[in-house]
């Protein structure tokens, strides 16, 4: 048989893509996703969401890992860590989840290495999730690249 025959033959074959519930059920570690609140910093615990300045008023700590493109928005916001250990970010919003969302933690001038990430639940409206490894102490979140920078942005941390 030929090649093209094959693969149209095995695109037919392949299942059809679920699709997603009316409404997501957010269980741990995410459970306290749909119970944001406006604020303009992140809570540790607690799911936020926070209105993105444009690129250009944003005053980073360290410039972002990826550079955000003219016309995207930022968030720049504090954070405090009383308990080391890895601290999971997830970001996204109260709607569809925002596109081009770069994740960047910086404490002293430095920008921190992540540990881990991974796209957030299938269904969910959790576009990204990045772990840091934090000691205890203040941090900067760093949110660069959001496509529609009037869209609110949900952000929570918490412990892994």
């Amino acid at each position: 048989m030929p090649p093209l025959l094959l693969l149209l033959q095995a695109a037919l074959a392949a299942p059809a893509p679920q699709a997603c519930p009316a409404s997501f059920a957010y269980t741990a570690p995410f459970a306290a996703w749909p119970a944001a609140r406006a604020s303009d910093a992140p809570l540790i615990g607690q799911a936020v969401d926070i209105v993105p300045a444009p690129v250009a008023q944003a005053k980073f700590v360290t410039p972002p890992d990826r550079a955000a493109k003219p016309g995207t928005g930022a968030i720049v916001a504090g954070f405090a860590v009383k308990t080391a250990g890895v601290y999971r970010i997830a970001v996204g919003g109260p709607g569809a989840a925002p596109k081009g969302i770069w994740i960047d933690v910086a404490a002293n001038g430095q920008t921190l290495r992540s540990v881990a990430h991974q796209e957030g639940p299938a269904c969910s409206n959790i576009a990204k999730v990045v772990d840091f490894d934090l000691p205890a102490g203040h941090y900067t979140l760093q949110l660069a690249g959001i496509a529609d920078p009037a869209q609110l942005v949900r952000v929570l941390i918490l412990p892994r």
